[in-house]
C-alpha cells in the first residue's frame, strides 16, 4: 500500500491529527435560520409559512449543489422513505384516510428536510454549526417561557401551570431543552477555553432548572440518562491516560446529580414522581400508559400486515389518545412490516456507530461519535413515552447523525486498505506515514 508523504495529504481529514481546516459550505448559513425556525417558531400561527418558505429555498439550493456531485441518499433515509410508502397502504384500511394523509404529508416534509440536513453534516465543523442552530432555537423557546411568565408560573402555581411555551406542551419543552444540553456537552469537549467551559456548565445548570420546571418526568429522566452515558462514552476510556481529569469530570457529574435532586424538591415534578402509579385511568399515570401499550400490541396482532393506518391509533384506543409510546404506535399504525422498516433506521445507525468505534479517530470525530451514541440511547428511552417518528427536532438530530456517519465512513475507507464494512483494516500509524 502506498502511504501518503504527509497526514494532510488524505482526501478526508477525519481520522487523523493534524488535519487541514474542514470545509464549511457557505450555503449552510442558509440552512441555519430554517433549523432555528423549525425548532422554535414553526408552531406559532403565521410563522410556519415563513419556515416553509425558507425550506423551499434550502431545497432548491440543495438540489443545485448535490445533483452535480451525484445525488446520494443514505441507506437510513431509504428505509424512512420505504416506511412512508408502506404507510400509503394505510389509506385502504384506515378509519380516517384523512388522518393518514395528514401524517404522510408530514413524513414527506421530514424526508426532504433530512436529505438536506444530512447532506450538510459532512464533518465536525459542519456538525458544530448545525448544532448551534438547534441550540439557538432551544434558547428562543426558553427565553420565551421566561418572558411570557410561564417559567415562573410552572415553579410556583402547580400542575395546571406546567410549561406550554412555543412547543405547545411540557414534554416537548423538556425534550427540546434536553437536546440542548446534549449540544452543550458536545461543545464542552470541543472547546479548550476554560472560560467557555465554565459558561457551558452554567448553561447546563440553567437548563436543569427549566426541565424541572416543566414537570416532565420523561425530560428529567432523559437528562439523567444523557449525562450518564456522555461521561461513560467520553471519559471512561481515558481513565488510564488522564485519571485526574476523569475524576474531576466524574465529581462534576455526581455534583450535577445532587444539584438535580436538590432543585426538584417541593416541585410539581417531585409530586408527579410520587404519584407515578395512580389508577389505570389516572391522568398521566403509569397505568394509563400500560393500557395504551397493550392496545398497541393487540392492534398489531389483529392487523399484522398493514396495521390500522398511520395516525389512526387514537381512533381505536379507549383512552382516545395517541399511544405515548413510539414502538407501540408505529407497529399498530403500519403493521409488523412498517414497524421493521422504521426501526431499521435505528439498527443501521447503531451498526455504523459500532463499526466506526473500532477505528482510531481524531478528537473531533471521536467526540462527535460519543455524543451520537448518547443521542441515540436518549431517543430509545424517550420513545418509551412519546411518539417521535414525525417529530421535526428528532429528525434534525437523526439527519445530522446519518449524514456525519456517512461522510466519516468514506473518510475511513479512503484512509485504510480494507473496506469499512469488512470489519478489518490495516492501521496507518504516524511513524509509518511520515517514514514513507
Amino acid at each position: 500500500m502506498e502511504y501518503p508523504a504527509s497526514l494532510n495529504d488524505y482526501s478526508s481529514p477525519w481520522p487523523y491529527e493534524p488535519q487541514p481546516k474542514e470545509a464549511l459550505p457557505f450555503s449552510i448559513f442558509l440552512l441555519m435560520p430554517f433549523l432555528i425556525g423549525v425548532v422554535a417558531v414553526s408552531a406559532l400561527p403565521g410563522f410556519n409559512y415563513l419556515v416553509i418558505g425558507l425550506g423551499v429555498i434550502c431545497a432548491v439550493v440543495f438540489l443545485m449543489a448535490s445533483v452535480p456531485e451525484g445525488f446520494f441518499v443514505p441507506a437510513e433515509l431509504k428505509y424512512f422513505m420505504a416506511f412512508g410508502c408502506w404507510g400509503i397502504l394505510g389509506l385502504f384500511v384506515a378509519r380516517s384516510p384523512e388522518a393518514v394523509f395528514i401524517k404522510l404529508r408530514t413524513l414527506t416534509q421530514l424526508v426532504i428536510m433530512a436529505l438536506i440536513v444530512s447532506y450538510y453534516a459532512r464533518n465536525t465543523r459542519c456538525v458544530s454549526w448545525l448544532f448551534f442552530a438547534v441550540l439557538i432555537g432551544v434558547l428562543i423557546i426558553a427565553v420565551s417561557a421566561v418572558i411570557t411568565g410561564e417559567f415562573q408560573m410552572a415553579e410556583v402555581e402547580g400542575e395546571e401551570a406546567r410549561l406550554a411555551g412555543i412547543t405547545l406542551n411540557a414534554n416537548s419543552f423538556a425534550i427540546a431543552v434536553t437536546y440542548g444540553v446534549a449540544i452543550l456537552l458536545y461543545y464542552f469537549r470541543m472547546v479548550r477555553s476554560k472560560t467557555l467551559k465554565l459558561l457551558i456548565i452554567g448553561g447546563i445548570l440553567i437548563a436543569v432548572r427549566f426541565v424541572i420546571a416543566s414537570g416532565s418526568r420523561k425530560g428529567f429522566l432523559g437528562l439523567a440518562i444523557l449525562v450518564f452515558f456522555w461521561f461513560l462514552f467520553s471519559y471512561v476510556k481515558e481513565l488510564r491516560k488522564r485519571p485526574f481529569l476523569v475524576m474531576v469530570v466524574l465529581l462534576g457529574v455526581v455534583g450535577l446529580g445532587f444539584y438535580m435532586a436538590y432543585a426538584m424538591r417541593d416541585t410539581v415534578l417531585m409530586q408527579r414522581f410520587l404519584r407515578l402509579e395512580g389508577g389505570a385511568w389516572a391522568k398521566g399515570s403509569t397505568g394509563s400508559r400500560l393500557v395504551m401499550i397493550k392496545e398497541g400490541i393487540n392492534l398489531t396482532l389483529s392487523n399484522p400486515v398493514l396495521g390500522v393506518g398511520l395516525n389512526n391509533f387514537i381512533l381505536h384506543s379507549v383512552t382516545e389518545s395517541y399511544a405515548h409510546n413510539n414502538y407501540a404506535e408505529v407497529f399498530a399504525d403500519t403493521g409488523i412490516p412498517g414497524g421493521i422498516l422504521y426501526h431499521m433506521i435505528y439498527v443501521l445507525i447503531f451498526y455504523r456507530l459500532h463499526k466506526i468505534s473500532k477505528f482510531p479517530l481524531a478528537p473531533g470525530p471521536k467526540n462527535a461519535v460519543a455524543i451520537f451514541k448518547c443521542l441515540m440511547l436518549l431517543q430509545l428511552f424517550l420513545d418509551l413515552g412519546i411518539v417521535s417518528y414525525y417529530l421535526k427536532i428528532n429528525w434534525i438530530f437523526l439527519a445530522i447523525i446519518i449524514g456525519c456517519l456517512s461522510y466519516l465512513k468514506r473518510g475511513l475507507e479512503a484512509a485504510y486498505s480494507q473496506d469499512y464494512d469488512a470489519g478489518e483494516y490495516n492501521q496507518i500509524t504516524l511513524s509509518q506515514s511520515t517514514e514513507k
